[in-house]
């Protein structure tokens, strides 16, 4: 059984000043299309972890819940500035 996991912080920087921000996980590459948007997301089947507002310096800040059951699987993780249709760089995490 895996340990007992609280919050992960994760920022985004260089965002949309006062635009929503999200944060979309998922555990296998493919491709999700982002609503509202031409840019897709490399993440098969992405699905929302958070979503925040980005502040007046256009950075959000995520405080994310990972549970004990997310200890083993491989996690794929990207953020979404919506107010530019932009996507950060995609993020590989292995929960251990």
């Amino acid at each position: 059984m895996g340990r007992y996991m609280a919050s992960r912080i994760v920022r985004m920087v260089s965002a949309c000043v006062m635009k929503a921000t999200h944060l979309a996980y998922g555990f296998f590459s493919g491709t999700t299309a982002i609503p509202g948007c031409l840019e897709t997301s490399p993440i098969a089947d992405a699905r929302p972890a958070a979503s925040e507002t980005a502040d007046a310096q256009g950075t959000a800040t995520f405080d994310v819940y990972v549970p004990p059951g997310a200890a083993g699987p491989t996690v794929l993780i990207q953020g979404l500035d919506a107010g530019a249709c932009a996507t950060s760089n995609l993020v590989v995490h292995h929960f251990d």
